[in-house]
């Protein structure tokens, strides 16, 4: 009998840290991604504002050109 409730207790104690392992396992799972969506949406705010950054350059050189042509 106390053999009994010695294994179901242990039992109980490998139920638990498993539910806890699954849990932290989840954790760290969602902070990733969350840590990834971050990090995309930085590269693409960095990509958006170097093509307004080239597209400037770009409509300037064209400015540039107009002007020494009329002159």
């Amino acid at each position: 009998m106390i053999e009994k409730d010695n294994t179901r207790s242990k039992l109980v104690h490998e139920i638990k840290e498993a539910f806890h392992e699954d849990v932290e396992q989840r954790k760290e799972i969602s902070f990733l991604k969350k840590k990834d969506q971050m990090e995309n949406f930085e590269r693409g705010k960095n990509f958006h504002s170097l093509y307004k950054q080239k597209l400037v350059e770009r409509i300037l050189e064209k400015r540039e050109r107009g002007d020494r042509v009329k002159h």
